[in-house]
């Protein structure tokens, strides 16, 4: 009997106990339940990163959900942008490390002239808050590969700028959903220019050495033409040639010895007597290295010399005696052509003169000196001698 009762006890104690918990339930369980903070989520966030030349942006969002079973969030971004390419004077500048400096509440100076400004946006629900630390420049900056091309040589740089950190809570009358923090190191690329001045072309100049061959000038002179195109200290073409540059006869009096009355005379000479037509000599092509030179003849005149002393009159009534000489006389000219159509034309001065024109008044002989020079040089001395009979 007295387990009997014991155990009746027991099923009434339960069931009391399980009527009084649906009562509880049924007027207040809505509101423990639901608003227990161990209901709510924690946030979960995401982050993602984009970058470009110039420009890095940062984009931060966190969700949960309260002991409702409402939406809670948060976003943040932040972008970063600077110039594309940052020209330096010095190619020292290259390869230094960026120093990054904070030198306004959104600006970045990279120590290379470059100004990285930062801005910053961020919005949240009700009761949610989104914190943004700000720049931590502790990392500075670091350079990618150098690179060169043509006249200019590109450093890309790599600037760590910064290293963000983002922490999101939903602060709720129940309690605090639990924290979601994270944080990301953004890059931003940019190049370092330094313009690399390309060493000036060598320009290309035209020699030209004409060398008289002063070995055996009696009534020729032979000359070396050398042309040559040179670039700095190499030469790029040239042609060379030897042959005759001027020639001339020689100076001989008609006559040995000439009946005379007096020693005195006139002179009467002619000099630049043109002899022939020079370009009726002909151009002559092909000459030289490579047939690159043309010789034209520019003058072939007669140089008369003439003296006149008075003497008997002759059969006809002429009290003249004349004594001359005719030396004939050539110069040339020559032209070579190289292969890009460039010419160099090789010119000598050709002079005959008279340097002595007397008589001895001892010996009564009459004498005449006549000198060539080329290029003002003496080639050749001719001598010639009458003697004066009375």
């Amino acid at each position: 009997m007295r387990n009997a009762f014991v155990a009746t006890l027991k099923v009434t104690a339960n069931t009391m106990m399980a009527m009084l918990f649906m009562v509880l339930t049924s007027c207040s369980g809505e509101a423990i339940g639901d608003h227990h903070p161990s209901s709510a989520s924690n946030l979960i966030g995401t982050m993602d990163e984009s970058n470009g030349i110039g420009w890095a942006q940062v984009d931060v969002e966190a969700n949960a959900t309260d002991a409702d079973n409402n939406n809670l969030n948060a976003s943040a971004s932040v972008r970063y942008e600077g110039e594309k390419e940052v020209m330096v004077e010095n190619e020292e500048e290259l390869g230094l490390p960026v120093i990054l400096t904070l030198t306004g509440e959104n600006t970045i100076a990279t120590g290379d002239k470059n100004v990285i400004t930062r801005t910053e946006s961020h919005k949240a629900s009700k009761g949610v808050t989104l914190n943004v630390a700000g720049p931590d420049l502790s990392k500075g900056g670091y350079l990618g590969e150098r690179t060169e091309n043509g006249d200019t040589i590109r450093q890309e740089v790599l600037a760590n700028l910064i290293d963000e950190a983002f922490a999101t809570a939903a602060s709720l009358p129940e309690g605090k959903i639990k924290e979601w923090r994270d944080s990301k190191t953004s890059v931003v690329k940019y190049y370092r220019v330094f313009v690399k001045k390309a060493a000036p072309e060598e320009p290309i100049v035209y020699r030209k050495t004409l060398t008289i061959d002063w070995s055996d000038t009696k009534g020729s002179a032979y000359a070396d033409m050398l042309t040559e195109k040179v670039q700095g200290n190499t030469v790029l073409e040239k042609a060379a040639h030897y042959d005759i540059v001027a020639a001339w006869g020689q100076y001989k009096p008609e006559v040995k010895t000439i009946n005379v009355t007096g020693t005195s005379f006139r002179n009467e000479d002619i000099q630049g007597v043109n002899a022939l037509n020079a370009t009726s000599d002909g151009d002559v092509t092909g000459l030289g290295d490579d047939g690159k030179y043309t010789r034209r003849c520019v003058r072939h005149t007669t140089e008369t010399y003439s003296d006149v002393f008075t003497s008997t009159p002759d059969a006809d009534g002429n009290t003249d005696r004349p004594i001359r000489c005719n030396l004939d006389t050539w110069l040339y000219e020559y032209t070579c052509e190289l292969s890009d159509g460039h010419t160099e034309t090789f010119s000598v001065e050709f002079e005959i003169k008279s340097i002595k024109n007397e008589v001895d008044p001892t010996t009564n002989i009459y004498e005449r000196i006549i000198e060539v020079r080329i290029n003002g040089q003496l080639a050749d001395t001719m001598n010639g001698k009458v003697q004066l009979v009375f």
